[in-house]
């Protein structure tokens, strides 16, 4: 998991030159990501080119990609996780699972990274779930 001071990132996907933006967990944990990873999210995306709106969507606040997103429905963790996906498939093309599905072996269907990376207890796999549909 990142600290302030650290960077989500592999050791040659960060340049400390590049745009950042910091994602803000649940628990308040920062996390500092470059921009150009972040804003494969949509949610991202849309608030971080121009503007926010708030809770009820009446007033529009610009926001900097300096600044930073409080994303305060995702747990540290579960933001690392989220992170270390967007990371990995920012340089590794994901695979498309091929139709009709064949086989109940995950590893048959996608490539041995993504198998691995939902090798996780069933409650994170619950709560990334959820993630999908909200970032």
């Amino acid at each position: 998991m990142a600290a302030a001071t650290e960077e989500v990132s592999g050791d040659d996907l960060f340049d400390e030159s590049e745009k950042t933006i910091t994602l803000i967990s649940q628990e308040g944990e920062p996390f500092v990501v470059p921009l150009r990873v972040a804003i494969t999210s949509p949610y991202i995306r849309a608030h971080s080119h121009g503007m926010v709106s708030s809770d009820y969507g009446r007033c529009m606040t610009p926001l900097n990609a300096e600044e930073e997103i409080t994303l305060g429905h995702l747990r540290a963790p579960i933001l690392a996780k989220v992170l270390e996906f967007m990371f990995y498939h920012w340089e590794n093309r994901m695979t498309p699972i091929k139709r009709p599905v064949v086989s109940s072996d995950l590893e048959e269907l996608v490539d041995k990274w993504d198998a691995d990376f939902v090798d996780v207890p069933v409650q994170m796999i619950f709560e990334l779930t959820l993630v999908r549909t909200t970032i």
